[in-house]
């Protein structure tokens, strides 16, 4: 009906921490895995896990908050 959805052709689109992000995650016999990509910041992280993890979407954006640049807030903040 044309309304956003966030997810196209087997890639989440939509933004964290205010950048746009693009991820996938996945999973098969006791395997995870997640690929997320944040252009602005030219940042791609992966990750295979060869154990079930409950949220590996979750984990994948606690490597990316060590990673990313600090947001606006968070520099005006530390200044």
């Amino acid at each position: 009906d044309g309304r956003p959805t966030g997810y196209g052709r087997g890639v989440y689109v939509g933004e964290y921490r205010g950048t746009p992000e693009l991820f996938h995650d996945g999973g098969h016999g006791g395997y995870r895995a997640w690929l997320g990509r944040y252009p602005e910041s030219r940042l791609s992280i992966a990750l295979l896990c060869n154990t079930v993890v409950p949220d590996v979407t979750a984990l994948g954006r606690r490597v990316a908050d060590v990673l990313l640049p600090p947001t606006a807030p968070e520099r005006r903040a530390a200044a």
